[in-house]
């Protein structure tokens, strides 16, 4: 790495950390001594020039490159307000993994409800290791996937609308408020949402055993939407609905955009996962035209969607300006929409979707999310109105809008933790998209150096979230127990970033036990001694500079 600016910043941090009464914190104080003694060590080194050789007495310096930073460092800024938010969700929670959509409702998953609350589950796990969340997360996918009709034919791969929170969990007949309609059933975002979620959970975890224990369902929620809501455009209607005058199953033509990117996201995930073109194919045609169709180059942002007669519904869609940009990261469509959002900001940091409503909590949400995607510094003002006004002091969830007795719903939890967090959907691109021609090669997590280190500097600087599974592949890290001449202290670094703190701890043992005791012998070197500082400057909650 780039020694000499990793030394420099250190020694700002090392100012910082100990010049701003960071003696009354009370995490490892008495490590506090020998990050002075990196600091001094640092200095030791450094010419009158200003130089700093990489070693003592050495001749290179600013030897190595460093990756550049992103706008989105320290992804995690209020974390107990992250944890309390994801606690809200984890009180909806019973035993079988079903979550309500809200307090003293009883109801479980309407419009896919539950699916986000889990994603936001997997975010709060992300961010904090607490295995809590990540039990919740995957209790909950194994309800959804009892949840599945697997025996019907004609609707293998679906869900029902809404369902009981109590047992035996019957589905519950349900009318998007129209007396025509009296159920709802196979909705694209619920089928894709699904593998979606056993994605992530193998992003989170490293393990694919969920996702190869529940790969027939995966597979049969993909095809439902593959058969039965994917139009000969190549977008999908939204769900299936039955009619009370006849009492059949009618298709609700109506494109959402929003649904686009669900569909999106359970293609994609079931590319990476099953190893399909098929699925692939669909994911990359909606991550390229969907901006292409949905979006309203007049009105500089999202559509709500397209109907029946194939014509744009020009009515702005709050959820979609930061969802879709969300998704695709950075593109024209995705800085103009970004850009609408940010012009309804208010002087508080609220966003009122409309003239004559109240602040919206996950407008809010889709604003930090769309931000974290294309990597602009967070919306700290609106932010901290976030957790500051919709937020309930006592259970930690988020009410809907500023209108007495509104909504606390599950979803907006979730939308929210994922914002606070940084959290994006995907951490790298697929490795089987159609129309790619030069790939490269996956990470071997077996070799040390340089594929699961390279893993390390975009953790450390926020440009990926830092919840790889180092613990998981590489255990004996703490203890240096892999083949490498240097003890790489940015491992505790990106350790320290994810919050786990128990790691760190056996680490920085380690260190002062084979370096801090013996008088700093080689290989350990200012860029090792700078990263110590950092990783105590980290666990009482600094982010990179």
């Amino acid at each position: 790495m780039n020694t000499l600016k990793s030394s420099v910043t250190t020694l700002l941090i090392a100012s910082s950390l100990f010049c701003n009464s960071c003696a009354t914190q009370s995490y490892r104080t008495g490590e506090w001594p020998r990050a002075l003694q990196m600091a001094d060590f640092i200095l030791s080194a450094q010419h009158p020039s200003g130089a700093i050789p990489d070693t003592i007495g050495g001749l290179s310096v600013n030897q190595d490159s460093v990756p550049g930073k992103s706008s989105q460092e320290g992804a995690v800024r209020d974390l107990p307000a992250v944890k309390r938010i994801a606690d809200f969700i984890l009180s909806l929670q019973n035993a079988a993994g079903a979550i309500q959509d809200e307090p003293g409702v009883k109801v479980v998953n309407q419009d896919s409800n539950m699916e986000y609350a889990l994603i936001g589950l997997g975010a709060a796990y992300a961010a904090t290791s607490d295995k809590k969340y990540l039990a919740g997360f995957e209790n909950g996918i194994k309800w959804l996937a009892d949840r599945e009709e697997m025996s019907d034919p004609e609707w293998k791969g679906s869900w029902f609308y809404v369902f009981s929170p109590e047992p035996p969990y019957a589905p519950i007949p349900t009318s998007p408020e129209d007396p025509k309609i009296s159920d709802v059933r196979g909705v694209d975002a619920t089928s894709t949402l699904f593998v979606y979620l056993l994605h992530l959970d193998k992003q989170l975890t490293g393990s694919d055993a969920l996702a190869r224990k529940y790969a027939v369902n995966a597979e049969a929620a993909l095809d439902f939407v593959v058969n039965h809501n994917l139009d000969k455009d190549g977008f999908s209607w939204s769900s299936w609905q039955l009619h009370t005058d006849d009492n059949k199953w009618h298709q609700y033509q109506f494109k959402y955009s929003a649904d686009q990117g669900d569909v999106y996201l359970g293609m994609q995930a079931g590319a990476e996962l099953y190893k399909s073109r098929k699925y692939a194919s669909i994911a990359d045609f909606l991550r390229k035209q969907t901006p292409a169709l949905f979006f309203s180059n007049f009105d500089h942002r999202y559509a709500l969607g397209l109907g029946q007669d194939g014509k744009i519904a020009p009515t702005a869609y709050v959820f979609a300006q930061g969802y879709l940009p969300w998704m695709w990261g950075d593109s024209k469509e995705s800085r103009a929409a970004l850009n609408w959002l940010r012009a309804k900001v208010r002087a508080d940091g609220s966003i009122i979707d409309k003239p004559g409503e109240t602040p919206s909590s996950l407008s809010v949400a889709v604003l930090g999310m769309a931000g974290a995607a294309l990597k602009k510094p967070p919306p700290i003002k609106s932010f901290q109105w976030l957790i500051s006004t919709p937020t309930d002091p006592n259970t930690g969830g988020i009410h809907e809008n500023l209108t007495p007795n509104s909504h606390v719903y599950n979803n907006v939890a979730g939308f929210c933790v994922i914002a606070l967090t940084g959290f994006l959907p995907f951490d790298q691109p697929a490795r089987i998209s159609e129309g790619d021609s030069v790939k490269s090669p996956p990470s071997n997590w077996t070799t040390w150096y340089p594929d699961s280190t390279a893993q390390l500097f975009p953790m450390s600087f926020g440009i990926i979230s830092p919840r790889y599974p180092f613990n998981a592949k590489w255990s004996n890290w703490t203890q240096l127990g892999f083949r490498d001449a240097f003890p790489r202290v940015v491992v505790s670094g990106a350790a320290a970033l994810r919050g786990d703190f128990a790691s760190v701890n056996k680490y920085i043992n380690t260190i002062q036990s084979k370096y801090v005791n013996t008088g700093f012998p080689y290989p350990w070197y200012c860029a090792e001694a700078g990263w110590f500082i950092r990783v105590n400057h980290y666990v009482q909650g600094g982010r990179p500079l």
